[in-house]
């Protein structure tokens, strides 16, 4: 599998579903609530702030594909790379 440190989030399964991904997908897709909000902003403030955090930027991209905003993530991985060297 994948390192855990490409993962920073970690999916709770639902109560009465399965273990599957797929399912722990869609149960967070479908509820986006004001923590999701609150930890997109930070997450945004973090990487864009002077110097920038960019250990919030593998969190930002997981957010925001769960999120269901594949656009948004594509534009940030592609700012944050003209930004950055480090990147």
């Amino acid at each position: 599998g994948l390192e855990q440190s490409l993962l920073p989030l970690r999916l709770k399964h639902a109560a009465g579903t399965s273990s599957d991904c797929f399912d722990s997908y869609w149960k967070y897709k479908s509820t986006p609530n004001a923590f999701y909000a609150d930890a997109e902003r930070c997450l945004k403030v973090a990487l864009h702030s002077s110097p920038p955090v960019m250990a919030a930027l593998l969190p930002l991209i997981q957010i925001l594909l769960l999120g269901d905003k594949l656009k948004d993530a594509l534009c940030e991985l592609e700012k944050t790379c003209r930004s950055s060297t480090t990147a």
